[in-house]
């Protein structure tokens, strides 16, 4: 049976619908002008849309250019891995010079997950053992973990902690904030991708074609990445076949 081409038009609704619902606070009183011209740098601010959904819009003076690059790309890069959104999450960005705005993703942020008697850690960057359990008890949350390393690696995050990943309805996990991915490092720099499944060949295959049908989504912004750690800025596409074609090599498949 022929396979069916992953069609980007499911995500460009999504990109059009957050557009139409950042455009939607304009109209509400104490909307900040001054605030969606960017003069405030490195900041964050929640709104609610005229239909009541949440987003984020996010002004950055680190690198804002590269950081809008980083932004889109990861998203493109989640939407491939899971299109319909069954394990992972990963917001749906609209980037450009001049504003950053993100789909908000409701859960429990990782950090602030509980279980009775667990212990969990003093900070984000030490790992929630309630979390830890809760990937050992239940395969659909280890699944969804599963597809978050499969995406870290291929974007090279290594900024992964309990303060930037979700845990949503129906054991699906979101992933969000990934500005310092992309350069260079390997993206394994969490403590729990040893407790999750091992990837199989129809999973990567899957990605693969995936990535590869969405080539002109990836490189709709041009090459990702900064000048940091001889780190040249590449083009997104041929950087996931890259990816791809290492996670093959470096991982044992189920």
């Amino acid at each position: 049976m022929e396979r069916t081409r992953l069609s980007p038009a499911a995500y460009e609704a999504r990109r059009q619908q957050l557009i139409a619902d950042h455009d939607s606070v304009r109209d509400q009183r104490g909307y900040d002008p001054a605030y969606d011209s960017g003069r405030r740098a490195s900041f964050a601010r929640v709104l609610t849309s005229a239909r009541g959904v949440k987003l984020i819009h996010k002004v950055s003076n680190r690198h804002a250019r590269g950081d809008a690059v980083k932004e889109h790309v990861a998203s493109v890069v989640g939407f491939a891995l899971d299109p319909e959104r069954r394990r992972l999450v990963s917001p749906v960005v609209v980037s450009s010079e001049e504003r950053i705005l993100v789909e908000f993703l409701d859960g429990t942020i990782g950090w602030h997950y509980r279980e009775a008697g667990v212990r969990v850690g003093c900070s984000c960057c030490e790992p929630n053992r309630a979390v830890m359990a809760l990937i050992q008890r239940d395969p659909v949350v280890r699944e969804a973990f599963t597809v978050m390393r499969a995406f870290d690696f291929l974007i090279e995050n290594a900024d992964r902690h309990a303060a930037n990943f979700t845990l949503m309805v129906g054991g699906r996990v979101g992933a969000f904030d990934h500005t310092f991915a992309f350069e260079g490092r390997h993206g394994e720099a969490f403590d729990y991708w040893h407790l999750v499944n091992p990837f199989t060949g129809d999973q990567l295959n899957e990605w693969e074609a995936n990535l590869r049908d969405l080539t002109d989504l990836l490189d709709e912004q041009g090459p990702v990445g900064v000048e940091l750690f001889n780190v040249k800025p590449r083009l997104p596409s041929e950087m996931m076949a890259r990816r791809i074609q290492e996670l093959r090599e470096n991982f044992p498949l189920a």
